[in-house]
Protein backbone atom coordinates (compact mmCIF):
# COMPACT_ATOMS: atom_id res chain seq x y z
CA UNK A 1 0.00 0.00 0.00
CA UNK A 2 1.38 3.41 -0.85
CA UNK A 3 -0.16 4.88 2.24
CA UNK A 4 -2.92 4.87 4.80
CA UNK A 5 -4.28 8.23 5.85
CA UNK A 6 -5.32 8.78 9.45
CA UNK A 7 -7.63 11.59 10.50
CA UNK A 8 -9.15 12.20 13.91
CA UNK A 9 -11.83 14.42 15.35
CA UNK A 10 -10.18 17.71 16.20
CA UNK A 11 -9.91 18.38 19.92
CA UNK A 12 -10.73 14.81 20.94
CA UNK A 13 -8.08 13.21 23.15
CA UNK A 14 -9.58 9.69 22.79
CA UNK A 15 -9.55 10.04 18.99
CA UNK A 16 -5.93 11.25 19.03
CA UNK A 17 -4.93 8.27 21.24
CA UNK A 18 -6.72 5.80 18.96
CA UNK A 19 -5.02 7.36 15.93
CA UNK A 20 -1.58 7.02 17.57
CA UNK A 21 -2.31 3.41 18.56
CA UNK A 22 -3.39 2.57 15.01
CA UNK A 23 -0.35 4.32 13.52
CA UNK A 24 1.98 2.31 15.77
CA UNK A 25 0.16 -0.94 15.02
CA UNK A 26 0.26 -0.31 11.27
CA UNK A 27 3.93 0.78 11.31
CA UNK A 28 4.86 -2.41 13.15
CA UNK A 29 3.38 -4.27 10.18
CA UNK A 30 5.31 -2.29 7.59
CA UNK A 31 2.50 0.06 6.60
CA UNK A 32 3.14 3.69 5.73
CA UNK A 33 0.76 6.10 7.42
CA UNK A 34 0.21 9.81 7.15
CA UNK A 35 -1.73 11.91 9.63
CA UNK A 36 -4.14 14.32 7.98
CA UNK A 37 -6.22 17.27 9.07
CA UNK A 38 -9.57 18.30 7.62
CA UNK A 39 -7.74 20.81 5.39
CA UNK A 40 -5.38 18.22 3.86
CA UNK A 41 -5.94 16.50 0.52
CA UNK A 42 -6.22 12.70 0.67
CA UNK A 43 -4.36 12.24 -2.65
CA UNK A 44 -2.33 9.06 -3.12
CA UNK A 45 -3.87 7.04 -0.30
CA UNK A 46 -5.07 3.46 -0.48
CA UNK A 47 -7.24 3.87 2.60
CA UNK A 48 -8.39 6.66 4.89
CA UNK A 49 -9.20 5.83 8.51
CA UNK A 50 -11.37 8.30 10.40
CA UNK A 51 -11.24 8.29 14.22
CA UNK A 52 -14.24 9.95 15.84
CA UNK A 53 -17.92 9.73 15.17
CA UNK A 54 -20.21 9.91 12.20
CA UNK A 55 -19.30 13.57 11.60
CA UNK A 56 -15.62 12.72 11.30
CA UNK A 57 -16.42 9.90 8.88
CA UNK A 58 -18.65 12.17 6.79
CA UNK A 59 -15.93 14.84 6.71
CA UNK A 60 -13.40 12.28 5.51
CA UNK A 61 -15.80 10.99 2.85
CA UNK A 62 -16.47 14.56 1.74
CA UNK A 63 -12.72 15.19 1.37
CA UNK A 64 -12.41 12.04 -0.76
CA UNK A 65 -15.34 13.07 -2.97
CA UNK A 66 -14.13 16.69 -3.25
CA UNK A 67 -10.77 15.41 -4.51
CA UNK A 68 -12.52 13.18 -7.07
CA UNK A 69 -11.12 9.99 -5.56
CA UNK A 70 -12.63 6.62 -4.74
CA UNK A 71 -10.45 5.86 -1.71
CA UNK A 72 -12.19 3.63 0.84
CA UNK A 73 -12.85 5.10 4.29
CA UNK A 74 -12.89 3.08 7.51
CA UNK A 75 -14.57 4.75 10.47
CA UNK A 76 -13.51 3.97 14.04
CA UNK A 77 -16.36 5.02 16.32
CA UNK A 78 -15.34 7.10 19.30
CA UNK A 79 -18.62 9.00 19.41
CA UNK A 80 -21.91 8.11 21.03
CA UNK A 81 -24.20 6.67 18.36
CA UNK A 82 -22.11 5.48 15.46
CA UNK A 83 -24.72 4.90 12.78
CA UNK A 84 -22.06 5.11 10.08
CA UNK A 85 -18.92 4.27 12.06
CA UNK A 86 -19.65 0.68 12.98
CA UNK A 87 -16.18 -0.29 14.21
CA UNK A 88 -15.73 0.41 17.92
CA UNK A 89 -12.42 1.28 19.57
CA UNK A 90 -12.32 -2.23 21.01
CA UNK A 91 -12.74 -3.74 17.54
CA UNK A 92 -10.11 -1.52 15.91
CA UNK A 93 -7.25 -4.01 15.73
CA UNK A 94 -9.54 -6.73 14.39
CA UNK A 95 -10.80 -4.34 11.69
CA UNK A 96 -7.25 -3.31 10.78
CA UNK A 97 -6.26 -6.97 10.52
CA UNK A 98 -9.20 -7.58 8.21
CA UNK A 99 -8.29 -4.57 6.07
CA UNK A 100 -4.71 -5.79 5.77
CA UNK A 101 -5.93 -9.33 5.11
CA UNK A 102 -4.12 -10.98 8.02
CA UNK A 103 -7.04 -11.96 10.24
CA UNK A 104 -9.22 -13.42 7.53
CA UNK A 105 -6.48 -14.60 5.21
CA UNK A 106 -7.55 -18.24 5.38
CA UNK A 107 -11.21 -17.41 4.87
CA UNK A 108 -10.70 -15.22 1.83
CA UNK A 109 -7.78 -17.00 0.24
CA UNK A 110 -9.43 -19.74 -1.73
CA UNK A 111 -7.18 -22.70 -2.17
CA UNK A 112 -9.00 -25.12 -4.39
CA UNK A 113 -8.28 -28.76 -4.67
CA UNK A 114 -10.11 -31.64 -6.18
CA UNK A 115 -11.19 -34.11 -3.55
CA UNK A 116 -13.42 -36.97 -4.59
CA UNK A 117 -14.88 -34.92 -7.46
CA UNK A 118 -15.82 -31.98 -5.24
CA UNK A 119 -13.97 -28.69 -5.39
CA UNK A 120 -13.31 -27.46 -1.85
CA UNK A 121 -11.78 -24.33 -0.39
CA UNK A 122 -8.98 -24.12 2.18
CA UNK A 123 -11.42 -25.00 4.96
CA UNK A 124 -12.61 -28.11 3.18
CA UNK A 125 -16.03 -26.62 2.42
CA UNK A 126 -17.58 -27.47 -0.92
CA UNK A 127 -17.59 -24.63 -3.43
CA UNK A 128 -18.91 -26.62 -6.39
CA UNK A 129 -21.01 -29.65 -7.18
CA UNK A 130 -19.88 -33.22 -7.59
CA UNK A 131 -18.99 -34.48 -11.03
CA UNK A 132 -21.60 -37.26 -10.77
Amino acid sequence: MPGIGLISREGSAPAARALRDAAEWLAARGQTTVELTAADSPQGLDLLIAFGGDGTLLGAAHAIARAGLDTPVLGINLGHLGFLTEVSRGEMVEALQAVLGTAVEHLHQVVRQVEGGTVVDALGLPVGGRDD
